[in-house]
């Protein structure tokens, strides 16, 4: 489990969360998770992300119900990458469905 200790947010992806995406993965294409989210200009001014933005910078698309629990981790990988090989191997491991946030070299916080 990951916190963010400014905010005090959890960055976790629980199994039941996980397995709520898992039984109903509804796919958006072509809108970014941003549009409609409470966080959009927190994460502006924060300069924090959330697992549906990058899958949809990575791809075009994201799972509806995956959780949107933006942290500056997610952000880093994103944006202060000199290539996407961090982003990619995130992802992967998202898909993969692995039940925690992969914080391995992760220098963001």
């Amino acid at each position: 489990m990951v916190v963010d200790l400014k905010k005090g947010i959890m960055t976790t992806f629980t199994t039941e969360d996980r397995l709520s995406v898992q039984k109903f993965p509804e796919i958006v294409r072509d809108k970014c998770p941003c549009d409609d989210c409470k966080h959009s200009q927190r994460c502006k001014e924060e300069e924090i992300a959330c697992r549906p933005f990058a899958k949809f910078v990575l791809d075009n698309w994201y799972y509806r119900d995956t959780p949107r629990d933006p942290c500056h981790g997610t952000f880093n990988k994103i944006f202060n990458q000199s290539d996407d090989l961090a982003l990619k191997n995130y992802i992967r491991n998202f898909k993969e469905g692995s039940v925690e946030h992969k914080t391995e070299g992760d220098k963001g916080e």
